[in-house]
């Protein structure tokens, strides 16, 4: 073979391995492009870009947003920075999106009670925003919090309104204002243990919940010197809050008790034997028999198993005389 068809040859292979080349280093499109930057580049599209990745094509979107490049946005960019590359199909696209650093709601709800809280002096409350799919989102490489500006709080109606702003950021997009309701809460007593009728509640068997005001109706019980000591008129579930005509005096007499019975009128004090004719609580009212004279008396029930005679005008059938006459 002469000098001339060696050339040649040589100059073949150089030629298909220069296409070879060429072909190997064709642009690629990339798939989940993310970007931290404020542009997108070249090189952030497309791979093998060579020495055109960092030419910018376009701005970056929002913090945490998406832009969306079509097929003939890329061949018109790609053949600007005179390149060349061809969609596979017309719905070829680019999706890019901005990393960021996300504050869920509950986030964002814990900073504007923080706030709220040194504002009311107080921590006995919960808040709610009124979007709760509302996120901020900050650089990815961001490590602090958002600062909360020009709290408002309306204290009649509960409302508030805040900015949110992120910390030498600047911009409308760094901030936003959220708005949502305060609700005051307090500690309500709730039984600890599912109690039945005629079993008296102890101390041992409350426990405190959280309430919020606006929703506790108006005869729950707050106070535990008006459950302590009671027996409840029907079963109370555990973790039910108690309300006033739940609750009643535990039973000290029973129907067909023996009582001693004292009747009181100025120095004068009178005692018999009698028995019961109905249950009683402290306090309660019944009849009872005087063992001696058979005959009943309006009583009210002052201990276990004692009562004594109502005062003039508060008898249930009798005058106090005839009481009087029915204990001798």
């Amino acid at each position: 073979m002469n000098k001339t068809a060696l050339f040649l040859l040589a100059i073949t292979a150089l030629g298909f391995g220069a296409i070879g080349a060429a072909k190997a280093e064709s642009l690629i499109l990339n798939s989940n492009i993310v970007v931290d930057d404020s542009v997108v580049r070249l090189g952030d599209i497309f791979r093998n870009a060579g020495d055109k990745k960092d030419i910018v094509v376009a701005p970056a979107p929002g913090f945490g947003r998406r832009a969306i490049y079509d097929a003939n946005w890329l061949k018109k960019m790609v053949k600007k920075n005179n390149l060349s590359w061809s969609p596979t199909s017309s719905y070829a696209h680019a999706v890019i999106e901005r990393s960021s650093n996300v504050y869920t709601a509950s986030e964002l709800e814990s900073f504007i009670r923080g706030a709220i809280s040194q504002k009311k002096q107080s921590d006995r409350f919960e808040i709610e925003l009124e979007n709760r799919d509302i996120k901020m989102h900050a650089p990815a490489n961001f490590t602090g919090t958002p600062a909360i500006r020009d709290l408002r709080i309306d204290e009649r109606s509960g409302r508030f309104s805040a900015s949110l702003i992120l910390p030498g950021m600047q911009g409308a997009k760094n901030s936003f204002r959220a708005t949502g309701r305060i609700f005051d809460i307090t500690r309500v007593p709730v039984l600890s243990r599912q109690i039945k009728p005629g079993e008296t509640i102890e101390s041992v068997d409350i426990h405190w919940i959280k309430q919020r005001r606006n929703i506790l109706q108006n005869n729950a019980l707050t106070d535990l010197d008006k459950i302590i000591g009671q027996t409840p008129r029907r079963w109370i579930r555990e973790g039910t809050i108690i309300r006033a005509g739940d609750l009643e005096q535990p039973t000290i007499i029973k129907k067909g008790d023996s009582v001693a019975i004292t009747f009181i009128a100025g120095n004068l004090m009178i005692t018999s034997q009698g028995r019961a004719l109905e249950n009683g609580a402290v306090g309660a009212p019944i009849r009872v028999m005087n063992i001696q004279s058979k005959r009943s008396i309006d009583t009210i029930v002052t201990g276990f198993g004692s009562v004594k005679v109502l005062p003039r005008g508060k008898s249930i059938a009798n005058s106090q005389s005839s009481q009087q006459a029915a204990i001798q």
